[in-house]
């Protein structure tokens, strides 16, 4: 039985292979000439089912033993819904297990399967497969998790400080939504691995297989802030009837606004680097993702990314934004100190027409919407008056 299982399993790597080799020369013949935004470069085609690591990836240090049995584990996402085959671990010559457990976890801790290795060699990558592959969602966060009764692992430090992508699998970063990665917990039967230390891997993977051949692999996707504006940037390493990117943002990483679309170049097997501004966003700290669009309206979701603003420390007193506007404005003002405040209109004569608000503010940025309605058109000017000192700036109501 499990030799008929394996004999599929290469059949069906096999068979995927061969139709991405295909897509990918079709693709290449047929390269899209139109806007791309950097530099490109080769790549090779996609294969799946898949793995972060390769059989020529190899641990640092292998052998480790700290006198207790341990779960080791990875902290993982795709970008495209399918499931997990099995799980893949290193292990060191020393170790003498034969019979070691994996687990596949949600981040809540909830067990999605365990399997018991069997046939182990006496070092190097070892895999085994579930009996039913388990599904998984596009931009969810899942654990793989190894226990190790004798105590043995392998470990190379400081490996996830940043997010490590082969697509469409990621191993999560420091800085992303559901970092630190490389998880492990001292346990004498086995359990969900919370604690970390300097952002290891543990040489621990998965074999995933996507639901249909993808249409974008992305990579490289990263937000930045940079003058008041947070710089978006991200590559593909293939697309194939790519429509484009939404680009989406959040203040809690819950709940999820579009803020702009990027075309994409549709058709590609070299590496097209794509960037997007969110200019002017309020001091605070926000998350972004990217939805990927094919054309026939089938979807995936990016890593989560966050970025931040900060709020300065002075006086300020922004332009209003429209400006000339009809009907309503926006004015955006920074005050370093708590206090009492004012904010007001005048006309061309120095006449104050109308107050916008008068009261307690907190130190910090603050918005305020002002409707001009009631005004007729022209030039007027808008006055903020705070203990620390008054400023003044025109605006045009059309």
């Amino acid at each position: 039985m499990k030799s008929y299982f394996y004999k599929n399993l290469f059949l069906q790597r096999l068979s995927v292979s061969l139709f991405m080799l295909l897509v990918s020369t079709v693709v290449f013949a047929n390269e899209y000439s139109g806007k791309t935004k950097l530099k490109t470069t080769s790549m090779k085609p996609l294969a799946c089912p898949c793995s972060l690591f390769t059989p020529a990836d190899a641990p640092a240090t292998t052998n480790l033993n700290d006198g207790q049995s341990i779960e080791v584990g990875l902290k993982f996402q795709a970008n495209v819904d399918g499931v997990i085959q099995a799980i893949r671990f290193y292990k060191g010559s020393l170790d003498p297990n034969t019979a070691h457990i994996g687990n596949l976890w949600t981040t809540a801790g909830v067990n999605l399967g365990t399997i018991t290795f069997t046939g182990e060699t006496a070092s190097g990558w070892q895999e085994m497969a579930f009996s039913s592959p388990i599904a998984i969602s596009a931009g969810v966060t899942y654990v793989a998790s190894i226990f190790s009764p004798d105590g043995y692992y392998s470990v190379t430090n400081n490996f996830f400080g940043s997010a490590y992508s082969v697509s469409p699998l990621t191993g999560i970063g420091t800085a992303d939504t559901d970092g630190p990665n490389g998880v492990y917990e001292y346990t004498a039967t086995g359990a969900f691995p919370t604690s970390t230390f300097n952002a290891s891997n543990y040489w621990v993977d998965v074999v995933f297989a996507p639901n249909f051949p993808l249409p974008v692999s992305l990579t490289n996707f990263e937000a930045r802030s940079a003058n008041n504006n947070i710089q978006l940037n991200w590559q593909t390493e293939f697309e194939q009837n790519s429509k484009g990117f939404e680009v989406q943002r959040s203040a809690d990483a819950a709940n999820w606004q579009q803020i702009g679309f990027v075309k994409a170049a549709g058709q590609s097997s070299s590496i097209v680097s794509y960037t997007y501004t969110d200019k002017n966003p309020l001091p605070g700290t926000y998350y972004y993702r990217l939805k990927q669009i094919d054309l026939d309206d089938k979807f995936t979701y990016s890593l989560v990314k966050s970025a931040g603003i900060k709020a300065p420390g002075e006086l300020i007193l922004y332009q209003n934004t429209p400006n000339p506007f009809t009907g309503t404005t926006n004015i955006r003002f920074n005050l370093a100190k708590a206090g009492k405040i004012k904010l007001s209109v005048f006309d061309v004569h120095g006449r104050e027409v109308k107050v916008i608000l008068s009261e307690m503010r907190q130190a910090g940025t603050h918005l305020v919407p002002f409707n001009a309605r009631v005004l007729s058109s022209g030039i007027y000017y808008y006055r903020l008056t705070t203990p620390e000192g008054n400023i003044v700036k025109k605006m045009i109501l059309n």
